[in-house]
């Protein structure tokens, strides 16, 4: 079975944030962000973290990264098993 790709740090943080960028976007006055500009800002908020907070949220998702695995895993064998 073909896994997901691991998502990095940065694309795990975008992803959670996406939509409070662009509620925060409209409240600024931009009456339609687009998509450049979301990523622009949520780009901006990222690189203003410190490398000890990114380094936590990289720890988040390796971990969760690896329980995906694990479980995805565990499933193949008991299709494998049910196949049997």
């Amino acid at each position: 079975m073909a896994y997901p790709k691991k998502l990095s740090a940065y694309m795990a943080y975008s992803n959670a944030n996406r939509d409070e960028v662009k509620r925060e976007l409209i409240a600024s006055g931009v009456e339609k962000p687009s998509i450049a500009e979301i990523a622009r800002a949520i780009s901006l908020k990222w690189n203003a973290m410190s490398d000890e907070v990114k380094a936590v949220r990289e720890t988040h998702v390796l971990a969760r990264d690896a329980t995906r695995r694990r479980e995805n895993a565990r499933d193949d064998e008991m299709n494998d098993d049910a196949m049997r």
